[in-house]
């Protein structure tokens, strides 16, 4: 190999490694916790007759080393690698070398729409370009034909039918330039149409395929707006032969690799994928328990955002400072509590959420819900979690079955162990306060919290949860009522509590509020200099949001006024 590709080929990795690092450390780690591999019959039958099952299970095994970022970049980095290297095999053999500066588009395009072409999309393009290489070194025409015959169920298991389809209209085209074939190609033909047939003998025969997915030309996980970047890529071994002939511009070779470039980054930097980023950023530290890194990355977010609110509730509950800091950010209202029950993301936070308050039995059987709507109904960080906390139950006939399953993978050997030395220990430090029936449904946030403190008075996460979302509704009648029944005598009033109960004192002095619950002097003199610029308004309201904007005040009187 020349000295040049050698450099373009480095550089190419070193590019997309700094993109995938800068722009996209969280996906990385992401794909290992969605992801599962288990070397168990169930699990390998599943995927070894299933069209594309062979790709989806080389996806998974190698996704599973995703866990460490640095393996990760590691393993994305070296496939990428190798797709420069098999790009430049073809340009190598139509005697195109000089236009090596193609090597480098699916490296820009799968560092830009990562999302989008993703591990498996990689793994079926490389697939795609060897199966291509192997078709056109085979010179003998019947060996080459026979050869193909052969090989369609086995690429029916590596590749989807649509790239199956598109590699053979490939054979008839290259047939006619690589091979000169004259007149009509009836054995590329022949091959063309049993293509098209296969995915209906499949179904019938060996593997069911429900028919809306039989001839699926866009996969929906990509969308209108990446398919067409994602078939491109298989115009990449044309370019070899349309660029044969011609001779290479410097000019060229330069320039359109730094347009590229240029390009990929503005639009990484512009595109929805530094906000999944984010999101997947504080999934991953809620569920780590790291709860300072939450608030963190929350502070760099777009907070206004309906995703974002019931992470800050539960960090700042986890920290023990709900009632004391919840009004220092743009929160929006009760209903934000927590996420609907029947999406994926929802049934993950909602077992952490119902963990948090001491739910024991809501808390399994939202993450049980979260394991069943996985793409392949477990996944490597909920089985964890189900490890840990069947544990800290004290449910060890179950938290055995689950190791028991995760033991078959191949990256969870330490993990396994320390585990194991926990259960022989017996550890059961959750104390079970929650005694009746608890169903985070479509039912309303604030009755369902009502209800967790109805049946244990003592749960102040709950009570917290509950008091505070009653301020989010800016009901003060109803604050004070549940304040008064159940808010302990002997405990200090956190700050937002005692700005409520101003409020309260002022809208409703009949309840005498501040009498029955003394508010600090600092707090009273405040809301007294809030008066008095509120009755300035509207020009004070820089200086109300500069110095009351992390004040219920501020929320109740000015935020949505």
């Amino acid at each position: 190999m020349k000295k040049e590709n050698i450099i373009l080929l480095i550089l190419s990795s070193i590019y997309a490694l700094i993109i995938e690092y800068m722009f996209y450390p969280e996906y990385i780690r992401y794909q290992e916790a969605g992801g599962l591999f288990l070397a168990t019959n169930d699990y390998l039958t599943g995927y070894l007759l299933a069209p594309a099952g062979w790709n989806s299970l080389l996806t998974n095994f190698l996704s599973q080393f995703y866990h460490p970022l640095s393996l990760g970049l590691f393993v994305e980095t070296s496939l990428l690698l190798i797709t420069a290297a098999i790009t430049l095999l073809y340009l190598r053999q139509w005697n195109a070398t000089q236009h090596r500066w193609v090597i480098i588009i699916p490296v820009i395009m799968f560092c830009i729409y990562q999302y989008a072409w993703n591990l498996s999309a990689l793994l079926q393009y490389n697939l795609f370009l060897l199966t291509l290489a192997f078709y056109l070194f085979l010179q003998n025409k019947i060996i080459r034909h026979i050869s193909a015959l052969i090989a369609i169920p086995f690429l029916y298991l590596l590749l989807p039918e649509n790239s199956l389809l598109l590699l053979y209209l490939y054979g008839v085209v290259f047939e006619r330039i690589s091979f000169k074939q004259k007149g009509f190609p009836i054995l590329p033909a022949i091959n063309l149409i049993l293509v098209t047939a296969w995915p209906l003998l499949w179904q019938n025969f060996i593997y069911y395929t429900p028919t809306n997915q039989l001839y699926t030309f866009i996969n929906p996980e990509y969308g209108m707006r990446y398919v067409y970047i994602y078939y491109a890529l298989f115009l990449i071994p044309l370019c070899s032969v349309f660029l044969s002939d011609r001779k290479g511009n410097r000019y060229i070779s330069f320039a359109l690799p730094l347009l590229l470039i240029a390009f990929s980054c503005y639009s990484i930097y512009s595109s929805p994928n530094q906000e999944r980023e984010k999101r997947l950023a504080i999934q991953r530290h809620a569920e780590e328990q790291q709860w300072d890194q939450v608030l963190q990355t929350i502070h760099t977010c777009n907070i206004s955002e309906a995703y974002y609110h019931p992470y800050l509730m539960l960090a700042l509950s986890e920290k023990g400072i709900l009632p004391v800091q919840l009004f220092h950010y743009p929160v929006q209202s009760a209903d934000r509590i927590y996420f609907p029950a029947n999406e994926l993301d929802g049934a993950n936070f909602n077992s952490l959420f119902a963990y948090s308050l001491g739910l024991k039995h809501e808390a399994l059987h939202q993450l049980a819900q979260a394991n069943a709507m996985s793409p392949q109904g477990l996944s490597f960080s909920r089985l964890r979690r189900m490890i840990d906390w069947q544990t800290e139950f004290g449910n060890l006939p179950l938290a055995q079955k689950y190791m028991d399953i995760l033991q078959t993978s191949t990256c969870h050997k330490q993990w396994i162990k320390e585990r194991t030395k926990r259960l022989s220990t017996s550890l059961t430090t959750f104390k079970e306060a929650y005694k009746e029936d608890f169903i985070i449904d479509a039912s309303s946030p604030l009755i369902l919290l009502t209800q967790a403190v109805k049946a244990d008075t003592t749960n102040r996460k709950a009570l917290d949860y509950l008091l505070c979302g009653v301020l989010l509704s800016k009901d003060l009648k109803g604050f004070y009522n549940l304040f008064q029944q159940y808010f302990p005598h002997s405990e200090t009033i956190p700050v937002h509590y005692q700005e409520a109960l101003l409020v309260v004192d002022l809208m409703f002095p009949h309840l005498e509020a501040t009498r029955n619950y003394p508010v600090s002097p600092i707090c009273r003199q405040a809301f007294e200099d809030f008066g008095v610029l509120m009755s300035q308004r509207p020009n004070t309201d820089h200086v109300l949001r500069q110095k009351y904007g992390n004040t219920y005040w501020y929320y109740g009187f000015i935020r949505t006024a």
